[in-house]
């Protein structure tokens, strides 16, 4: 899953539609969508579709996220490695039509994380992250609490509290600007449900 929130990281995109057609009204109904993505780091991904519905994002060496629907939303996304065993798996649930929960075990390390969103008002997010793992024999607990604060779909500032086996570990404030280009996964399905998830994720996994 890691390799597939470097969208935000990308410095070359290539885009596609594929259009029943060649005909001007064929191609204005039809949505743009993202095919192929070369991250800062040298990973090239490829995107496969069912319609407007990512079915697959293929990476170098193998690797591949598959993803799961119900209707129009993304219920489910696994990784596989180059030997087609199962890294990671992600799973989503929704209420009254937003992003509820997030639960994430990985495969190598036996660890699991849950996110729990609540949506005090209009332009707030509140995600409780709870991740537990092994270390030494014993059952860890890390616990971050971050309030996002959006416009118009977008991050623009977050406040995140940790703590470690319930004592305070720190506290992270952050403000975000953006620029006017367009956000290539606009065009897939589900993706919007899930964007409050991804930009918390990029964070996590990168280090800021």
């Amino acid at each position: 899953m890691k390799k597939l929130i470097l969208i935000s990281s990308l410095v070359i995109i290539a885009l596609s539609c594929s259009r029943s057609n060649d005909t001007p009204e064929a191609a204005s109904e039809t949505p743009v969508l993202l095919t192929k993505v070369i991250s800062q780091d040298g990973t090239t991904s490829h995107y496969k579709y069912n319609g407007t519905k990512v079915s697959e994002i293929l990476y170098n060496y193998g690797y591949k996220d598959v993803f799961t629907y119900n209707e129009d939303v993304i219920t489910k996304i696994i990784s596989y490695n180059s030997n087609g065993a199962i890294t990671e798996t992600i799973d989503f649930t929704y209420e009254n039509n937003v992003l509820k929960t997030v639960s994430i075990s990985n495969a190598a390390n036996t660890s699991k994380s849950v996110y729990s969103y609540s949506y005090p008002n209009s332009s707030t997010v509140v995600c409780t992250k709870i991740r537990n793992y092994m270390f030494n024999g014993s059952m860890q607990t890390v616990r971050d609490i971050n309030t996002l604060t959006t416009n118009n779909g977008n991050v623009i500032s977050e406040d995140v509290v940790s703590s470690y086996n319930n004592g305070l570990s720190g506290n992270i404030t952050a403000n975000y600007t953006y620029d006017d280009k367009k956000n290539p996964t606009k065009n897939i399905t589900g993706f919007n449900k899930i964007s409050i998830f991804i930009f918390d994720y990029i964070g996590e996994n990168t280090g800021t």
